[in-house]
């Protein structure tokens, strides 16, 4: 998004900020920030109208009624989840379980929590807790009371609505942005991080050491750099049953030290980086590829996304001309205004992407863990490995089941599993492992003749 009047773009990370919102959290001499009712939408207020909140709700601020804060989906979502479980639910499970079955999670520290077990202790009405395990008193204690008190209704003429990519076209939130920078302005507010901030001048021509040879600055144009990301943040809290938002991260298979399991290789970059996938999912994996291909193809263009609003992290679906079939992913960067480079998260692979070829994450398909498991050699990872030694380990491995044993990870790389590979002829057990260790061995020692 920019400003063509002013030649501007906005960018918040120049002046301390990540994002639009928490810009917002971070000055509330300003603001007040409130989600709606069904937490589709942050609405931005004036800061006076926090006080005004207060004195109406009579102690919003209190922790017993900090339910107000939590968005009434979420809510809602809770009371049907201990509806469904009242024997009791492990705290430390809580989190996981929640994003497994409805694609997002709860985040107690913006409603007004210290912690998660903070948030259920003071929701003592829906649930109590014994020895870190939630019990089901009433599920639907705090989703009556909520339809009592609507505080964001009181001041809708006084509040901002964040966009999203289906309400508001952008000349309409930014005529509002502008009304906002002048208003700062005129009450002379200047916040002390903007002064941090730094410009490069430019020099139209002439002597450089004469300021009346530089072009002119506008404040108002570069205060406006702040809002780059109005819209940016908008997927990190989407809330909605259907796709999982920007803050959704895949679950991942996790394997126990000493295990030992058949693998397939599924991605190869060198025997010290490589992706496997669990023979024992390859049946489970394909038949979830299908049910994703036929989904995707018939509702691919109700998942579409706006280019502006894929950045790194977010986890999606891209179709690939490649294999001609859908995949789950995650962007690892933007490359340029048309191209991302993803990460297939069941397969192992980086490829660079049409923006246009991506589509957001439908929340069922969320559950399933991601299949790639990232991987090196067991005491193999000290090599630089020649284009001829990654080859020779390929050929040994593709289209194989091979045997594995798990190994711990070294405390240096600790999302890397660490394996030794072994594969199972007629007549003998090749260790992968030593193979591939003696030929670089041997190698090394050539190089230094």
């Amino acid at each position: 998004m920019s400003i063509d009047e002013y030649n501007s773009h906005f960018n918040f990370f120049e002046y301390g900020f990540s994002s639009m919102k928490d810009m917002a959290y971070k000055l509330p001499s300003i603001f007040h920030v409130k989600l709606t009712e069904d937490g589709n939408q942050l609405i931005l207020f004036k800061a006076r109208v926090r006080t005004e909140l207060e004195n109406k709700l009579n102690g919003l601020y209190d922790p017993s009624l900090f339910y107000t804060n939590i968005p009434k989906v979420i809510l809602e979502n809770l009371s049907q989840f201990f509806n469904k479980n009242r024997t009791g639910v492990r705290l430390d499970k809580m989190m996981t379980l929640y994003r497994s079955k409805y694609g997002r999670s709860y985040e107690p520290l913006n409603y007004g929590y210290s912690s998660e077990k903070h948030m259920f202790e003071c929701l003592n009405k829906m649930v109590k807790i014994k020895n870190d395990v939630l019990y089901t008193v009433d599920p639907f204690a705090y989703t009556k009371l909520l339809k009592t008190i609507n505080p964001i209704d009181t001041f809708e003429k006084n509040a901002l609505t964040l966009p999203n990519n289906s309400v508001f076209p952008k000349e309409y939130v930014m005529a509002h942005w502008y009304t906002v920078a002048m208003a700062w302005l005129e009450h002379n507010y200047f916040p002390d991080i903007w002064k941090l901030s730094s410009f490069t001048p430019i020099l139209k021509s002439g002597d450089a050491s004469l300021v009346s040879n530089y072009r002119p600055i506008s404040i108002l144009s570069h205060i406006a750099k702040l809002f780059k990301s109005i819209d940016n943040d908008f997927l990190l809290d989407y809330t909605s049953h259907d796709i999982c938002n920007g803050r959704f991260k895949y679950y991942t298979i996790k394997l126990n030290d000493l295990e030992l399991i058949n693998v397939i290789v599924a991605e190869i970059y060198n025997p010290s980086s490589f992706y496997i996938q669990l023979s024992r999912e390859i049946d489970i994996l394909n038949s979830f590829m299908d049910d994703l291909q036929e989904f995707y193809n018939e509702n691919e263009e109700k998942y579409k996304v706006l280019p502006t609003l894929i950045l790194p992290e977010l986890t999606c679906t891209s179709y690939t001309k490649g294999t001609n079939l859908w995949h789950r992913a995650k962007v690892l960067k933007i490359v340029d205004e048309e191209n991302v480079q993803l990460f297939f998260v069941d397969y192992g692979s980086i490829a660079i992407i049409p923006k246009l070829n991506i589509r957001l994450l439908q929340s069922k398909f969320s559950s399933y863990p991601a299949q790639a498991v990232y991987c090196g050699l067991y005491k193999c990872t000290e090599y630089n490995y020649s284009r001829e030694i990654s080859e020779s380990f390929a050929d040994m491995v593709e289209h194989q089941v091979l045997q594995a044993q798990v190994h711990p990870s070294i405390p240096e790389d600790d999302s890397k599993t660490l394996l030794t590979l072994f594969l199972n002829t007629k007549y003998d057990q090749i260790n992968i492992n030593k193979r591939i260790s003696k030929v670089a061995s041997v190698q090394q020692l050539s190089k230094h003749k």
